[in-house]
Parts: C-alpha cells; sequence; structure tokens
C-alpha cells in the first residue's frame, strides 16, 4: 500500500471489517475521505403506539479518514463509528420515566442551560472513623473495613 491511502485502499481495508450486517460507506472529504456506517434498524422516532415500524436504513455520522492514516487507524476509526452508532442507538431506547434522558439528539444549548441550573445529585461523603476509635474496636470486628 502507498505512504498516501486512496479511496480505493480505505475500501478494501473496511471491506476485511465485519460487523453484524452493516456496511461502510466511503467517499470525499475536504483532502481525505469519509467512513459511515450504514444498518438497517427500526426508526426509533416513530410515533408511540403505531404499528412497530419496518427497519430502515440507517446511517451513522460521518467519521474523517486522512489519507496519512495507517491501516490500523483505519479499522480503528471503523470500530469508533460502530461502537458511536450502538451506543446512538443504545441513547434512543433508553427511558427514565418514559423519557430519553441520554438522548443523542439534545440540544447542546438547552442541555448548558440545564447544567447551570441543576443539583449534581451525589452522595455526601464518607466518614471514616479515626484510628484511634478503630484501636477501640475488639479485634474481631472486621465486617467494615475488612481485616
Amino acid at each position: 500500500m502507498s505512504m498516501r491511502l486512496s479511496e480505493m485502499d480505505v475500501r478494501l481495508i473496511l471491506h476485511e471489517v465485519r460487523y453484524k450486517d452493516w456496511q461502510f460507506r466511503v467517499g470525499p472529504m475536504g483532502d481525505g475521505f469519509f467512513l459511515q456506517v450504514l444498518f438497517a434498524a427500526p426508526d426509533n422516532d416513530a410515533q408511540p403506539g403505531t404499528v412497530a415500524p419496518l427497519p430502515e436504513l440507517q446511517h451513522g455520522r460521518k467519521w474523517y479518514v486522512s489519507p496519512h492514516m495507517t491501516q490500523s487507524e483505519v479499522v480503528q476509526t471503523a470500530f469508533s463509528a460502530v461502537r458511536w452508532a450502538e451506543e446512538h442507538e443504545l441513547r434512543e431506547l433508553f427511558l427514565y420515566r418514559g423519557e430519553r434522558i441520554f438522548g443523542p439528539h439534545h440540544d447542546v444549548n438547552a442541555l448548558a442551560r440545564f447544567a447551570a441550573h441543576s443539583h449534581p445529585d451525589v452522595r455526601p461523603a464518607l466518614v471514616t472513623p479515626s484510628a484511634a476509635e478503630r484501636a477501640n474496636w475488639p479485634d474481631d470486628d472486621h465486617t467494615q473495613f475488612g481485616p
């Protein structure tokens, strides 16, 4: 393979990648290329209460592939594209109280406004007994802090 990847080089590399029945689309982008996963899945935005949607062609986001990438970098980018598309589906289908609280289509400005006025949901700090307090414990009381 040449030092500078061609679109055909990228296609040949991706031809060796397998994940489910998904495919990869490749095209020109800037001074390089893009890769994009294509797969069949129901439209998660179909109206609730309607007949279960049939699978439709879904497109992941476009990932930039530099003509200077190595074969390993192209394959790792394909892996990232698949992982991100799966996470996208997960975020669309994961509901809390009937809402997509981790949805992938939330407006970032709305999220920033929410974050500016939200209150973190965290546990209070753990109070650890002092060495002096632990020294007064019976020798066989290791139920809380181990041996």
